[in-house]
């Protein structure tokens, strides 16, 4: 993207990074799931993934975008995420991908890398911002696209560099919102999504960042592929079967628990810091 192509963006849409794999064919695919290549410990041995997922979503953005006739230029949509230990980008491969598989157009699409976790997703966005400020129309509110079960702990992370990035200072959470917090998330872990759970936290969360000029909205791209489109259909024609079948994978019930944990390990201060 050069400068000309910034000058008027009022939109921007981030997807959140995910883990690829090679496909036998030797091209880079973005599963549900995926096995390390080393074994950690605390950790799942099956990593959770979901970028096929958010790309889905993003091209029924897009169209969405169309149908209400606004205008291509105005839209950015942008990739994160880390590399793989053969130097290729999650990022870069993820925007290739929205173009050449979901038929974006490549004028609209960037790409950031960034350290391979979520956190880095959203300090290199914010550092992409600072670059490109003076390049950015308007925009009060960033859209962030990922999966239900990674959706809290991506916007919690992204408020809290939204945060710093603003203000110059580290967001700091009252220790009895906190403690509600706690209490919300272990309810959480037996119903069927993380909606209920994720609208209370945030609702808990959005006094504390209510003056700041920028806003941040999750996406959940599960919601997005079940959407109708103008004309009251579907937007994937088999969009309900698949969403069920990420939201019933074991490995995503499993996975919940860790992000929750992570959630209350950067509202504590313990986040990245080692056992």
């Amino acid at each position: 993207m050069d400068k000309k192509e910034l000058q008027k963006v009022t939109r921007i849409i981030v997807m959140l990074g995910a883990r690829m794999r090679k496909t036998i064919g030797g091209k880079w695919s973005f599963p549900l799931t995926n096995k390390p290549a080393e074994e950690k410990t605390n950790v799942l041995t099956v990593e959770v993934g979901g970028g096929e997922s958010r790309m889905m979503a993003i091209q029924a953005l897009y169209k969405e975008h169309l149908e209400k006739q606004e205008t291509n230029e105005n839209l950015l949509v942008l990739t994160t995420g880390g590399k793989e230990k053969s130097g290729d980008s999650r990022a870069h491969e993820a925007a290739k991908k929205l173009v050449e598989k979901y038929k974006l157009p490549k004028a609209i699409v960037g790409s950031i890398d960034s350290s391979p976790n979520t956190m880095g997703n959203a300090s290199a966005f914010f550092e992409f911002m600072k670059e490109n400020t003076d390049r950015l129309g308007k925009i009060s509110e960033i859209e962030i696209v990922t999966n239900d079960f990674h959706a809290l702990r991506g916007w919690v992370m992204f408020v809290f560099q939204n945060y710093k990035f603003s203000t110059g200072k580290n967001l700091k959470i009252k220790d009895g919102d906190i403690e509600k917090i706690r209490k919300i998330l272990d309810d959480s872990l037996g119903e069927p999504d993380c909606n209920r759970a994720r609208s209370k936290v945030i609702e808990i969360i959005k006094p504390y960042v209510k003056d700041l000029k920028l806003t941040i909205k999750p996406v959940i791209a599960e919601d997005v592929i079940l959407s109708l489109d103008s004309g009251g259909k579907p937007r994937f024609k088999n969009g309900k079967a698949y969403v069920e079948r990420i939201k019933k994978n074991k490995w995503v019930l499993k996975t919940r628990e860790l992000e929750n944990k992570g959630v209350m390990d950067l509202l504590t201060g313990q986040y990245g810091k080692k056992a």
